[in-house]
């Protein structure tokens, strides 16, 4: 590369280097200065340069200046929100999958798994339960996630099973769930 010799091109060293190529061109080319000639001719300088790897890590493209950065700068990537992995939803509930003739209230609870953590669901849930025309049979309470529900003292019901489909936005999940005796 010839330039005219002034104030600026004194300040050139060998392995001075230099960010140099076409606009818009990216990764920029990286030279080193591998040789210098001054005496040729008055007023011009002949710089002879090797092309070297350009580093983003250490060289600035915008000001196309090499080894701008003393040491390696690591590049700000933009944090980026983790989407969990949400699986199959589940209905949770203690023991079997039964309420007793005249029992008590039984307590299931929408859960996913998120990430391999069970976690209560938080969108909004619509509880069903179809006893098959029985349904006056069940008591059921529901708030949020979970829903109780309690059978009425009929032995009659005892070894029938009904369905319990909770539904939220993405999905659904349905148990069956026996009457059993006290």
């Amino acid at each position: 590369m010839w330039l005219p010799t002034n104030d600026d091109t004194k300040t050139i060293q060998y392995d001075t280097k230099f960010l140099k190529s076409s606009p818009g061109r990216y990764p920029a080319l990286k030279w080193t200065v591998t040789k210098i000639e001054d005496s040729a001719t008055e007023g011009i300088s002949m710089f002879t340069m090797a092309q070297t790897q350009f580093d983003p890590a250490r060289d600035n493209v915008e000001l196309g200046i090499a080894d701008y950065w003393e040491s390696a700068v690591e590049p700000e990537l933009p944090e980026l929100e983790e989407t969990p992995t949400v699986s199959d939803l589940e209905i949770a509930y203690s023991g079997k999958p039964a309420v007793r003739a005249g029992g008590g209230f039984k307590k299931f609870t929408l859960k996913a798994r998120i990430d391999g953590e069970l976690v209560d669901v938080t969108d909004d849930v619509e509880w069903n339960v179809n006893f098959g025309g029985n349904e006056d049979k069940l008591e059921c309470s529901i708030q949020d996630n979970i829903c109780k529900i309690k059978c009425l003292n009929d032995y009659s019901l005892i070894g029938q099973t009904f369905t319990i489909t909770a539904e939220s936005v993405h999905s659904s999940k349905s148990i069956i769930v026996e009457v059993t005796s006290l």
